[in-house]
């Protein structure tokens, strides 16, 4: 007989890594926080640029953003969260908004996948995938 998979699922592990993905990704970005949660040998896919990251060259990405921001936001909707054991999958759509500091504003839909591990000290991101939607406002502002 088979075990049903969702009865292998602690749900405090749910609750405990959308909580950690929440405060990490919801509302103004802190780039120093991003930065902790992701794992230093996760690969990054970021909907700015055609190409993979790794933790470092992705911390560098951001910080190249902090520089020309304003400010800068982040708005996970519909999150999906599921735990295997010491692995967690989180989906959601994304709202990027803010006002870089030329001009303008901007406003980016998106969808996004972050894979997990728990740790000692904690959940980590080992992969995070960034896709922007078709409703992305395109000329909003020049940077």
């Amino acid at each position: 007989m088979t075990k049903d998979p969702r009865a292998l699922v602690d749900h405090t592990d749910v609750d405990d890594l959308k909580a950690t993905f929440m405060d990490v990704f919801s509302g103004p970005f802190d780039y120093e926080k991003i930065a902790d949660f992701i794992a230093d040998n996760a690969l990054v896919v970021s909907h700015d640029v055609p190409f993979p990251f790794d933790k470092t060259g992705y911390v560098d990405h951001m910080q190249f953003h902090a520089d020309l921001w304003e400010s800068r936001e982040f708005k996970p909707e519909a999150v999906e969260v599921k735990v295997y054991g010491k692995t967690g999958v989180i989906s959601c759509y994304f709202n990027e908004r803010g006002k870089p500091k030329d001009a303008g504003f901007r406003q980016r839909p998106g969808y996004m996948t972050v894979t997990c591990h728990l740790t000692d000290n904690g959940w980590q991101a080992i992969g995070l995938h960034t896709a922007s939607l078709l409703s992305q406002i395109l000329a909003a502002s020049p940077s």
